[in-house]
């Protein structure tokens, strides 16, 4: 079982709340300087479905720039999933976590 670092303290907030947690934590992110967030644009999205709800982190880079892109993935998920909790048993077919962190890196030239 996993339980994100931040859960606990927000187990009772919904996913629009802890959405707003999660895009003050990116700001904190990108003003760092060691961080793959730095000077990007960030967006959080959420979506509701049927039986489940998703959080969707999105960094926006210039395609002309070398980042890593690994890097930036790995980070969205990891603020994301502070907030989160998994007890789902693969074995089993069980799945449960209160969201899906699902992350994307698209390019500045995109339209909204």
């Amino acid at each position: 079982m996993y339980m994100g670092s931040r859960y606990q303290e927000t187990k009772d907030l919904n996913i629009v709340e802890v959405a707003k947690l999660i895009r003050v934590d990116l700001a904190e992110e990108k003003l760092k300087k060691d961080s793959p967030l730095f000077g990007l644009k960030t967006s959080v999205r959420i979506q509701r479905y049927s039986m489940g709800q998703a959080i969707h982190l999105e960094a926006k880079v210039n395609p002309t720039s070398e980042v890593n892109r690994a890097a930036i993935k790995k980070e969205l998920f990891a603020v994301g999933e502070r907030y989160n909790y998994d007890r789902s048993d693969p074995q089993s077919d069980y799945y449960d976590q209160r969201f899906h962190v699902g992350t994307h890196i698209g390019s500045v030239f995109e339209e909204e």
